[in-house]
C-alpha cells in the first residue's frame, strides 16, 4: 500500500516582543494554518517569586 498524500508539521516558538504586531495577519495572508498557544508571559520563578 502506498502513501497517497504527504505532508509536513512544524512546530516554532516565538516571543512577543521579538514578533510584529500583527503577526496572526501575516500568516493568514500567507494561508498558513497554525495553532497559537497561550503566551507564558507571567510565568514565575519559584526561587526569586520575581516574574521570568
Amino acid at each position: 500500500m502506498t502513501k497517497d498524500k504527504r505532508s509536513n508539521k512544524w512546530a516554532f516558538l516565538i516571543y512577543e516582543e521579538s514578533t510584529p504586531s500583527n503577526y496572526q495577519d501575516i500568516l493568514e495572508q500567507m494561508h498558513i494554518p497554525y495553532i497559537l498557544s497561550p503566551w507564558h508571559n507571567k510565568d514565575i520563578d519559584q526561587s526569586t517569586g520575581l516574574i521570568k
